[in-house]
């Protein structure tokens, strides 16, 4: 969310979002909203009661559109994003520890790591 947004409303963990649940306007990706540890499980974890005509699916992308225009006060990101820093949002403490950590890694066959200079090794 906005870091004005959550200045004003003292928001600092998801489980802050009890206190604005009936009147935040919430975009989440199609993924988020169809992962098992995406927006229900979220839901259930954190006891959140979102009025569901405030909570809208749309691509990703669109989501830093919507909160960069003032549409919706909430979205979900990944924590890499660099559009976090460039719209100013504070990324909410999970303190609840609902999500899973994310560890992405590179995947390679061996055939093209071994032509490759880089790889620290002779061919």
């Amino acid at each position: 969310m906005k870091e004005a947004f959550a200045e004003k409303n003292g928001l600092h963990s998801i489980s802050d979002l009890a206190r604005v649940e009936s009147s935040v306007k919430a975009a989440f990706s199609y993924e988020f909203m169809d992962r098992r540890d995406g927006y229900r499980g979220m839901i259930e974890r954190y006891r959140l009661a979102f009025d569901p005509k405030n909570v809208n699916r749309m691509e990703h992308s669109l989501t830093f559109q919507a909160i960069g225009d003032n549409s919706v006060d909430v979205i979900d990101v990944y924590s890499t994003d660099a559009k976090i820093k460039q719209l100013n949002l504070r990324v909410l403490k999970d303190d609840l520890s609902y999500f899973p950590v994310y560890q992405a890694v590179w995947v390679a066959r061996r055939s093209f790591v071994d032509k490759h200079p880089w790889n620290g090794r002779r061919s």
